[in-house]
């Protein structure tokens, strides 16, 4: 016969390997850039120059975008106010989003996807400089020379 003080006894629960990723759906105008990405460089006149190289790699992302039919990887923010997110990785991205939705007046492309974690000022500066601290890529070919 089961005892009744069973019944209310809490199973310990056994601690996830992996963390949970819900994705969010986030307007790209919630979305600002955080102060410690530096592709877009620090000074007003290292941003001046990287100005047209910018531009025209998020209008090439914007090009890809558009033929995939949508963002295929989430951007990593953190929420700084009650309906503003700092971006942490993904900046090229909503910047692309942008320029679909306001230049080329494709509204479908104005959420982005979304991975919303809490991170301090410092940590989030810390993966701000480590998401993009990847080597530039070498030997790549471009698709048009992709056999398909």
């Amino acid at each position: 016969m089961a005892k009744i003080s069973n019944i209310f006894k809490e199973e310990p629960k056994k601690a996830e390997l992996h963390p949970r990723r819900v994705t969010r759906w986030i307007h790209y105008t919630k979305l600002t850039d955080n102060p410690a990405q530096y592709r877009y460089g620090k000074t007003a006149e290292e941003k001046e120059a990287l100005k047209e190289s910018v531009r025209q790699k998020e209008e090439a992302l914007a090009d890809l975008i558009e033929a995939d039919g949508e963002v295929l990887q989430d951007l990593l923010v953190r929420k700084i106010n009650t309906d503003e997110y700092e971006i942490i990785a993904g900046h090229h991205r909503k910047n692309a989003c942008r320029i679909l939705v306001e230049e080329r007046g494709l509204e479908q492309y104005a959420m982005l996807p979304c991975i919303v974690k809490e991170f301090s000022d410092i940590r989030a500066q810390f993966s701000c400089y480590s998401s993009n601290g990847y080597a530039k890529k070498q030997n790549t070919k471009s698709c048009a020379s992709w056999k398909v």
